[in-house]
């Protein structure tokens, strides 16, 4: 059996290895001189010498391709036939000349590709030892020349033959070895050993062939061709199966590499819908062992179930396990078109089916961020409206102490919702933060009320009262705790105890926690306790991944969304649990260690500084106009407004042209259908480079918010917001001095 086709090799001389270089050159001045030797110098018998001459130009052309890797292959002809002929009609001489004369035809005559130079030096060299040794060893057994009967050449006719065959394989044996540095032995086996039956063939024939024309019986002569072209066809048959079975064997080990390395099922069956082939990923799906499926009817072994109403079949596998597959079936036909079998194709899509479910769901989530982003806005502009003249009455002296206490218990509750419109925008845009400083145990409270409010749960709180202030967007910290505390909630269905605890930690080395980089120093952390059912070891390393929930009701965003906003106020979130010993959430923040305020507790009365200047206010909502009027004017600025960005920056222009600058801007970052706040600032800034612009938004988490100085502003304002908040944020642009109180 022949070998597989290795790659294919350069035959260039100079690519030969070393040791093929010297075999090479050695061989051929081997050659040489043995040709040398038996050149025939006179030739008796001059007509059947041009015969013979002519019968081994003919038999060279009958001649096979070797399949060995040589790129200009190698060749086997019956060309030896001839040259026994030669040897035994006229001598070791003439056969030389006769044997060189077909080698060189065997390489010239239409050959596959045109051979090196030496090449076909090295092959005429072979024949040229190889007839030698034949001569010699012909003379030793005794043989005579022009033998009168076959009785008399049996014995040099055996010994001739397996001296040609011997000396001429090794030879060409031996310099394909070498330059495919492969073992000699290896090479003549698989190569030449199998050629040696019709060597005998051919070589009896050449010598029949001999007996008979030594006789006179000339016109018998070419009957002995027969055998030797049949022994030419039977290397082309035997060839062109060998050739045939290593590509099919090639094939089918492709074809095996190529269905184990799929991630598809494929299972192919016969005309009888008996299963024949089967591969790994099949195996897998429908839990049958290949060796068992086969040669068993494929409704056996494949049984999908089809759902009215979708593209998708429910596939049973021998365990019982159901698994959504899609599947394509298609027929096999012979290069005749006849129905030999089908094949079945299929592919598990249970992660695209939940792909497709979380890409729908998301949809859905973005939909409703969307509706929540257009309420928070348009709510906190109603807030603005409320928030706004419940500070300017306040600022008015003439009100009562009971009166003010009135208004300031609705400041308060305004300040409440707008933490609540906050928590909206968060959910609905994301975005950075807008840090300032927090004092953690108001926040806490009002989370917990809010999240337990209405719950069977109860809830202990151990407060650390020296607790670190931290740096941090309220909006967003609170929507931490909140989806934190509905988790412990629905893991507590039957109700429970939740225990908070906040308390001041260090870090002492730098480290990681759920992918975010711990940095060492002091933190401020809040622990967050459940008496629910725990998460196991399998579930506990994927709570943060979007999407992933432990509960049938969970939208698997909470702790994802946590993680987020922890992740962009450089703190972290460790949890630690056990299936029925409940759940410990820890959010830790960098402390500030500074001195905790309440940043939102209004002042029992109202005293402002009086401002000096003109103040253009650019928003596109009538009544946040009319208010910031009222507002302006209080504090003792000169305002005007205008709804559209072209109009702000027309009247901004004209008043410097006129003499009458506007001081400071006060521009809403979203306008309908218009160029927002950011577009308006910068065709302001080419009229004027130093312009003072403050930004107004209701959207408190838009990043502009957040770094509003990379965008030109000086300051930020979000909605809805105090006549106190309104008149720092002015005072901070203006950095006016000796300001009078209101």
């Amino acid at each position: 059996m022949l070998h597989d086709q290795p790659a294919r090799c350069d035959l260039r001389f100079a690519s030969l290895p070393p040791a093929a270089r010297a075999y090479v050159v050695v061989v051929i001045a081997a050659g040489a001189a043995a040709a040398a030797t038996r050149f025939p110098t006179h030739i008796d018998r001059p007509f059947l010498f041009a015969l013979l001459l002519g019968f081994g130009w003919l038999t060279s052309t009958w001649k096979v391709n070797l399949p060995l890797a040589l790129r200009n292959g190698s060749t086997l002809s019956v060309s030896y036939a001839a040259d026994l002929m030669s040897l035994l009609l006229l001598g070791p001489d003439p056969a030389m000349a006769v044997a060189i004369v077909g080698a060189w035809a065997q390489c010239a005559r239409q050959p596959k590709k045109t051979y090196p130079p030496y090449r076909t030096i090295f092959s005429i060299a072979v024949v040229a030892v190889t007839m030698q040794a034949v001569s010699v060893v012909y003379e030793i057994v005794n043989g005579t020349a022009a033998p009168a009967s076959a009785a008399e050449l049996t014995k040099p006719l055996v010994a001739v033959i397996a001296t040609y065959f011997a000396i001429n394989t090794a030879l060409v044996a031996s310099a394909i070895a070498l330059t495919m540095r492969r073992g000699v032995w290896t090479v003549w086996r698989d190569n030449f050993l199998w050629s040696s039956p019709s060597f005998m063939v051919a070589g009896g024939a050449g010598a029949l062939a001999a007996v008979v024309i030594s006789r006179g019986d000339y016109w018998v002569a070419p009957l002995i061709l027969a055998p030797v072209y049949l022994t030419y066809r039977t290397y082309k048959v035997f060839l062109a199966s060998q050739i045939a079975e290593s590509a099919l064997r090639l094939e089918k080990e492709r074809l095996a590499v190529t269905l184990r390395s799929i991630g598809d099922g494929v299972i192919a069956t016969d005309m009888s819908g008996l299963v024949r082939i089967m591969n790994p990923a099949a195996e897998i799906l429908t839990g049958w062992p290949s060796d068992e499926a086969v040669a068993r009817p494929l409704d056996e072994i494949y049984r999908p179930m089809f759902r009215d109403g979708t593209v998708h079949a429910m596939l049973v596998s021998r365990t019982g396990r159901q698994i959504p597959i899609h599947e394509v079936r298609a027929p096999l036909t012979n290069d005749a078109g006849q129905h030999v079998g089908s094949v079945v194709a299929f592919r598990d899509v249970s992660d695209a089916l939940r792909i497709q479910e979380e890409r729908a769901r998301a949809s859905k989530l973005e939909s409703l961020g969307l509706l929540a982003g257009g309420i928070a806005h348009d709510f906190n502009n109603i807030l603005t409206a409320i928030l706004g003249n419940v500070s300017l009455v306040r600022a008015d002296g003439r009100i009562d102490v009971q009166m003010d206490g009135a208004l300031a218990d609705a400041e308060r509750a305004c300040v409440r919702a707008r933490q609540l419109t906050q928590q909206l925008l968060t959910f609905a845009k994301g975005g950075a933060p807008i840090k300032k400083p927090l004092r953690l145990e108001r926040v806490i409270r009002e989370s917990a009320h809010m999240a337990l409010s209405g719950s069977t749960a109860s809830c202990a709180m151990k407060i650390d009262p020296t607790l670190w202030t931290v740096n941090a967007d309220e909006g967003q910290v609170i929507q931490v705790l909140n989806n934190i505390l509905i988790n412990a909630l629905q893991a507590m269905p039957r109700g429970g105890r939740v225990v908070i605890r906040a308390e001041n930690m260090t870090e002492p080395i730098d480290r990681w926690e759920q992918g975010l980089k711990v940095a060492a120093g002091p933190y401020a952390s809040v622990s967050i306790s459940d008496e629910g059912s725990g998460i196991g070891p399998s579930q506990i390393g994927r709570i943060f991944e979007p999407y992933y929930s432990t509960k049938p009701t969970g939208s698997g965003l909470g702790l994802a969304t946590a993680l987020s906003i922890v992740k962009n106020h450089h703190g972290y979130i460790a949890v630690d649990s056990e299936p029925g010993r409940g759940t410990t959430v820890r959010v830790a923040l960098p402390a500030l260690l500074t001195e905790a305020v309440d940043e939102h507790a209004p002042a029992a009365s109202v005293t402002l500084l009086r401002g000096y200047g003109r103040v253009l206010v650019l928003d596109d909502e009538e009544p946040i106009r009319t208010l910031a009027l009222k507002l302006l004017q209080a504090i003792g600025y000169e305002a005007e407004a205008v709804a559209t960005g072209r109009a702000a920056v027309e009247l901004y222009g004209r008043a410097r042209e006129e003499r009458r600058p506007f001081d400071v801007v006060l521009l809403d970052l979203t306008l309908p259908g218009e160029a927002g706040g950011h577009e308006v600032l910068q065709q302001l800034r080419a009229i004027d480079p130093a312009v003072k612009a403050i930004v107004v938004s209701g959207y408190a988490s838009d990043p502009v918010l957040a770094n509003y100085s990379e965008y030109g502003f000086k300051a930020m304002i979000a909605k809805p917001f105090t006549l106190r908040e309104l008149t720092l944020a002015l005072d901070e642009v203006t950095a006016s001095e000796h300001r009078p109180a209101l």
